[in-house]
């Protein structure tokens, strides 16, 4: 079993057991000590990961992201914590970084092409999500300001510049 601590609120426990036919990695994603989604993975031969539960941390990020159980900031802690916590390669982490900052650049091109606040924002939004599977907008963000949006948006594009 292992735990992976992501901030004050946070963390991620895996753990392994055996099947019948292989093996599973199980994690559970808790916030304040109460449990808040789970994932599975189920092996019957070798691992394909760079680290242990990679697979299942990943699947265990994107079922919060999609069920709104945590924002895309702590999605982005998350990973940078499982990530460095198992000793990744360190290729693998510039690589991630890269992509995020492919992606930052490209929605951060809604400034430029875009005619008003509004059209760079939903050129900014469009490009996130095409670039971060599962990344989805709060329930209100329809009734939001403008500037609101773009102030939100311009943050979630600064994290991904940061990598």
């Amino acid at each position: 079993m292992q735990t992976f601590k992501i901030n004050k609120e946070l963390s991620a426990i895996c753990r392994s057991e055996r099947t019948r036919y292989g093996f599973r990695h199980l994690a559970t994603l808790m916030r304040n000590g109460y449990e808040i989604t789970s994932a599975k993975a189920c092996y019957y031969n070798r691992t394909w990961e760079c680290y242990e539960y990679q697979t299942v941390l990943g699947d265990l990020k994107d079922r919060a992201v999609k069920n709104g159980s945590i924002t895309a900031k702590e999605a982005l802690t998350m990973h940078k914590k499982t990530v460095g916590a198992n000793g990744w390669r360190k290729e693998d982490a510039e690589e991630t970084a890269r992509q995020f900052g492919a992606v930052a650049m490209v929605a951060k091109m809604g400034d430029v092409i875009a005619k008003t606040p509004k059209e760079a924002n939903e050129w900014k939004q469009r490009m996130l999500k095409a670039g971060l599977s599962g990344l989805q907008m709060p329930d209100d963000w329809d009734s939001l300001p403008e500037e609101t949006k773009t102030e939100r948006l311009n943050k979630i594009i600064e994290e991904l510049k940061n990598g």
